[in-house]
Parts: structure tokens; sequence; C-alpha cells
């Protein structure tokens, strides 16, 4: 983890991200960059003038550089649409995890997204963390109950890598988890819409795979494994209520390094009780996954 961005816009929201975003960077000893971004309608009748504009600029740094203290970071200032803004951003300095908090209309402490974070979560170039409303209200640490949805699927294995960077950090802990899909029955007794076999299937394979994956963990630290049958998303937001952090792959259809996200994602977005990472859909998820795989050493 070498760069991190946040959109900041002195809202309560973005002092959340802002929250998350200081003690990533501090973790990782990694550089913090704080993008402002001067959104305004090309045909606003109330068009401000070049020094209101300036002022506002200024100004939201300022509450930036009060909440961070003694904190380093690098100021963007920029001016568009703030979505499009950032991802450009995030692209031209190769970041790599870009932060915003929450919408406003969510539940206090928990994530939902709002329009800018669906269009990042719709495209970005790097990962993605959308933030609870209030997060900037309790533990400043960096995550160290770090979950990840794990099936053995490349996406899934993307974010796994970015999950135990996360979970390498001092006292980290990691929690691999797979969800076996419930197969219910059509007729009970009768019916089923699938055979019970498959369900066999289904639950051992992601037996094995979470074995492999925890074998390529170790020896980093508290790695454990979940294995329940449920619904995805429902299963993904109750394990949220005791992590950090979640890491989910993204599952769009999108280009390579690109986030897209699918509907687990989607809806778990919409009531996780944590910060939840959407990793972008590759199977390489930065520069040095890049070399080592150019190396043979695929994670």
């Amino acid at each position: 983890m070498n760069t991190v961005v946040v959109g900041f816009d002195g809202s309560d929201e973005s002092r959340d991200a802002l929250a998350l975003g200081a003690a990533v960077v501090q973790a990782f000893d990694a550089d913090l960059v704080v993008a402002v971004v001067d959104e305004i309608h090309p045909f606003a009748w109330n068009f401000p003038k070049a020094d209101e504009r300036a002022a506002y600029l200024q100004t939201t740094l300022d509450q930036a550089a009060e909440q961070l203290g003694a904190q380093e970071f690098n100021a963007e200032t920029l001016r568009g649409s703030v979505p499009e803004c950032l991802e450009v951003l995030a692209s031209n300095i190769a970041a790599d995890l870009l932060v915003v908090g929450s919408t406003s209309l969510g539940e206090l402490g928990r994530v939902f997204t709002g329009s800018v974070g669906d269009r990042l979560l719709a495209g970005a170039p790097c990962a993605v963390a959308i933030v609870p409303r209030g997060y900037a209200d309790g533990a400043k640490s960096a995550p160290m109950r770090i979950g990840v949805g794990y099936d053995g699927e490349p996406e899934a294995r993307v974010a796994l890598s970015l999950a135990k960077e996360f979970a390498g950090l001092d006292g980290g802990a990691l929690r691999l988890i797979a969800i076996v899909p419930t197969f219910e029955e059509l007729i009970p007794g009768r019916i089923s819409n699938t055979a019970p076999a498959y369900a066999a299937f289904v639950r051992n394979h992601l037996t094995a795979e979470l074995e492999k994956a925890k074998a390529a963990c170790m020896p980093a630290g508290d790695v454990t494994e979940v294995l329940i049958e449920g619904v995805a998303d429902r299963v993904l937001v109750e394990q949220s209520e005791e992590l950090d952090l979640l890491v989910l792959g993204s599952r769009g259809y999108g280009p390579i390094r690109r986030v897209f996200l699918g509907g687990v994602a989607s809806k778990v977005i919409r009531s996780a009780a944590c910060p939840v990472v959407i990793t972008p859909r590759s199977a390489v998820a930065s520069r040095r996954e890049a070399h080592e795989t150019d190396a043979g050493n695929v994670n």
C-alpha cells in the first residue's frame, strides 16, 4: 500500500472517509492524498466567482488539515464531476486505494453508497473503500480484524491479496469467509432445485479452497476459516459486525483492473457495519502482484 486518496468535502461523511484513510496510511507508512473537487454546473445561474471558488477549496482543505492534526498529506484541488475527477486522479498517481464516505441518507453506523460511491464502484482504477456513517467518531487505529469473502475465484484471490496486506500488520487477524448457498426445495420432500450431491460438492469445494487460501497466508498472523450456509450478502453483513474491514472482489463484467460491482457486493455495501473495500476486477491487483506474476509467483 503506497498511496491512498480520500475524497473530502468537509461533510461528516467525508470526515469518516478521512479517518479511515489516515489510519491506513499511518499503518502502511503510505502517502495520503486529500482530494477536494470544485463541482460546479457550467449552466448554473449563480456561477461563483473565481475568488469564491478558491476560498471554498482552501476552507475545505483547512478542515481536512484540522482533522489530521500533525499528519502530513498532499492536497489536490480539482474541478468537475466528483467521481470523474477522483477516478482520473487515482489513475494518474497510481493510487492503491480510494476512500469515500457513505451517503448521509444511510443508517448511522452502516455503509450506504451515494451517487459518488456508486459511480466509483462502476469503474475506479483501484480498490475503493466505502466507510460507514459515524466512523470518525469511533476508533482511529488501523483496521486489525480483516474479513475477506472467498471462493477461490480470481476476483476473490485479488481480494485476499489486499486483505493479507492489512492482516499482515502487527496484531492483525484475517478471517476467510466462504458461503455455501442455501439450496431450498421447490416442493419439500419431492422436488429440489438442485441435487443434494451438488450441495455437498459445493461445500467440499469451498472447504478445499479455504484450506489452500489459509496455507497461502501462513505464517502471517492469525488466520481463521469460516464456512457458512446461507444467503451470501446476509452472511457477509452479519460477519461485518465483528470486523474492522471487509474486502470483496469485484464481480462485474467491466475491463481488467477496474472495479465493477456484482450483485452480492452491491447489497453488502448497503448494510455492512464496517468499511467495505471492493478490489479491481483483475487477476493482478497491483504493480507488486504484476511483478510477482511475471516472476511466476501467482497468488
